[in-house]
């Protein structure tokens, strides 16, 4: 229950690196706010890279 406490604050705080902390080194994540942005561990990949 904490873990979706702290993943909740972060995600309220717009605090993007804690949130990337939580998932696994080889998630991928989507994010259309502002432009669509995509992380695949911990690096940003443009979306025309992503295999």
């Amino acid at each position: 229950m904490a873990t979706a406490v702290d993943w909740l604050d972060a995600y309220r705080a717009g605090d993007v690196e804690t949130i990337l902390d939580m998932f696994a080194d080889d998630a991928v994540i989507c994010c259309d706010c502002g432009g669509t942005k995509v992380w695949v561990g911990r690096r940003f990949t443009p979306i025309g890279l992503i295999a």
